[in-house]
């Protein structure tokens, strides 16, 4: 799903990935301290979270090669 414009986001860095990570962990703090790791809703952050490390690594090597590419080194 690409990324509106008018965001201001650049949709090849990785950068907004991992912005995301960092609101799904502090939910996950969050959820932790209310109703405790084994609540459905903390397990569902928790695997979304994992999820979207694994798309913001992919990404950061994919835009980082790109870079050196694009720098000729």
């Amino acid at each position: 799903m690409p990324i509106k414009p008018q965001w201001n986001i650049d949709p090849e860095s990785p950068i907004p990935i991992l912005t995301l990570i960092s609101e799904m962990e502090g939910t996950c703090v969050y959820l932790a301290a209310l109703v405790g790791t084994e609540h459905e809703d903390y397990k569902y952050i928790r695997a979304a979270c994992d999820r979207w490390y694994k798309v913001y690594f992919k990404k950061k090597k994919e835009y980082e090669a790109a870079k050196r590419e694009s720098e000729g080194t």
